[in-house]
Parts: C-alpha cells; structure tokens; sequence
C-alpha cells in the first residue's frame, strides 16, 4: 500500500493523504484543508462502499489470470519439461548436456517462486481491499458523512439515500 498525497483545490498545499491500493486510491473523498480550511471532496478518492458488492469483484480478481501470471506459470512449466527431458536421457543413458540440466533448473525455480509470490501479493491485496471496504461502509452507515457527500455534489447511491431520507426532510 502507497500513500498518496491530495493538493487542495483552494490554495494548493497538501491537505491530505490517501492510500493506494494498486492504481485505485481508497478513502473517504472529504478533505478538509488544515492549512485553508476549505473543505473539498476530492474525485480522485474512491470510496469503496459505493461499489456493488465488492467481495465479488474482489474475489473474482483472484480468477482472474493476468499475462503475467500465465508467463509465470509457464516459465515453471517449461522449466519441469526441460528437467523432465533431461532426467530421461540421465536415465536412458543418452547425452545430456549440463547447461540444459541449469537452465532447466534455474527456470523452474524462477517460475515456481514467482507464481508462489504472485498469490502472496494477490492474498495482501484482497486482505487490503476488504478492510478498507468496511471501514467505507462504517463511514456510509453515518448519516452525517452521507449528508456531507451529497452536500460536495458526490453522486451517492440509491441505497444509502433511502436511509438517508427520513433524516433530510426537515
């Protein structure tokens, strides 16, 4: 996770600080500038309890094989083949050569490790995600923070306008 620091739109002085979850930057989106104190919402700033059932997508991210994943998966697979081929002809009492024999290995190791990071930093970003995703629905379940969104001109949904609308009747 990488913090990122938000400009105020009133007198451009760093007013606050998000984090990034890959290219998605996660928060609340009211910023109030302690330097003007103009308060802003910044459109930059996704708040995730907005998105329709995030577990899935979160989840179904992880189905998802990306170029990189599958090149990683194949550099292990090409490194077995060629492990295997050369254990054969180890076996077989053919020729074999020993720059194939560290190649061979070498590739696997690269593949296998890779493939095993990959779903270690697949597993921190679901975990990042989830907890961000309920600390947003904490903050949307505040009907004053959905009265402050709707008040910065922040499209809010249908959802939490509906418990929102007893309150803003008066």
């Amino acid at each position: 996770m990488e913090e990122v620091k938000l400009e105020c739109p009133n007198c451009e002085q760093i007013a606050a600080t998000r984090n990034r979850i890959r290219q998605l930057v996660v928060g609340s989106p009211i910023i109030e500038c302690p330097h003007c104190g103009h308060r802003y919402r910044s459109k930059h700033v996704a708040e995730l309890g907005f998105r329709p059932e995030p577990e899935d997508y979160i989840n179904s991210k992880l189905h998802n094989m990306s170029i990189m994943d599958t090149s990683r998966m194949l550099y292990a697979a090409l490194g077995l083949t060629l492990l295997a081929v050369t254990f054969y002809r180890l076996f077989t009492g053919q020729e074999f050569s020993w720059v194939l024999t560290v190649v061979a290995v070498l590739l696997t190791a690269f593949g296998v490790f890779s493939v095993l990071r990959s779903f270690k930093d697949e597993k921190a970003y679901v975990e990042e995600m989830m907890a961000e995703y309920k600390a947003s629905l904490a903050r949307l379940e505040d009907p004053a923070y959905v009265q402050a969104l709707i008040d910065l001109g922040c499209p809010v949904p249908d959802r939490y306008l509906s418990d929102h609308s007893d309150n803003s009747d008066d």
